[in-house]
């Protein structure tokens, strides 16, 4: 696989960002020992979610160039995710004021947008394949699974659960999920989807909730230190994305994701910080 990003490059700042985000997020964490156990048990599920959902389905495969697979799914993928899991749900613990029903509904959003902007960009990128069609070659089963995962996930950490559900409960509970919305519903969306519909959808989504957002305040209620957290890797996926000559569909889409986030950032707080 030839990548205008070296793969072993992409792991090393993958590692990068993983490692940053634990040490940081341990300092926020009130109770570090148990932030570790849900994110090495968040990893353990993650990888389990993966390695089950591609042997049984064949939906996708990653690609060879990655090093270090534990069965058919890279290391650092499952090193990954619980980094996006538990940044939404910190972000949506302080939109829902810690409310026990909408927070995991509203991590599952987040994780759902997040993948929206990750999958095409990754598949662009060469870092895996999909066997199926769908918007930028993603189907939407694929951006919609690791929303159920994350619903699931951000439920238990709501609770405060054991850390070792985290690693059983999300993934047992994905694979009914994923076959009711197949079987349901999805199974109709197989097909190639035009990518002009990809700004043409994402652009009004993401102006409706940066209104919201805005008008809610919810910057306020957001830590600065949790929306910094996501800089590293949006960089990254971003950086990316501009080294794979991308169409103009998927730049245009690309950018649909930047404005909701931006209104959960406290822009004035980052001024004031900068300047002291």
């Amino acid at each position: 696989m030839t990548l205008a990003m070296p793969m072993a490059l992409f792991e090393v700042l993958c590692a990068a960002i993983v490692v940053a985000f634990v040490l940081a997020r341990s300092r926020l964490a009130p109770r570090s020992n148990r932030l570790i156990a849900n994110y090495l048990a968040l990893a353990a599920g993650a990888w389990l979610s993966e390695q089950s959902v591609i042997e049984l389905y064949q939906f996708y495969r990653y690609t060879h160039g990655w090093h270090g697979f534990v069965g058919v799914v890279p290391l650092a993928i499952a090193l990954i995710w619980p980094a996006v899991i538990i940044s939404a749900n910190d972000i949506a613990t302080a939109i829902c004021k810690s409310a026990a029903i909408r927070t995991p509904l509203v991590a599952a959003l987040l994780v759902f947008f997040d993948a929206w902007m990750i999958e095409p960009i990754a598949v662009r990128a060469g870092l895996w394949r999909w066997s199926h069609p769908g918007l930028f070659d993603v189907p939407p089963i694929g951006v919609l699974g690791w929303a159920l995962f994350a619903a699931t996930a951000c439920w238990l950490l709501h609770r405060n659960r054991h850390p070792l559900l985290l690693a059983i409960l999300p993934p047992l509970l994905l694979h009914p999920a994923l076959l009711a919305t197949w079987w349901g519903a999805l199974r109709w969306l197989d097909r190639p989807i035009a990518p002009w519909l990809g700004p043409a959808c994402f652009w009004p989504i993401s102006l409706v909730a940066t209104w919201w957002l805005l008008r809610q305040r919810s910057h306020r209620n957001v830590p600065l230190s949790t929306m910094l957290l996501r800089i590293p890797p949006s960089a990254l996926f971003f950086v990316l994305l501009a080294l794979h000559r991308p169409s103009m569909p998927l730049v245009l889409s690309a950018l649909a994701f930047a404005p909701p986030y931006l209104a959960l950032t406290d822009l004035a707080a980052l001024w004031r910080k900068s300047h002291n």
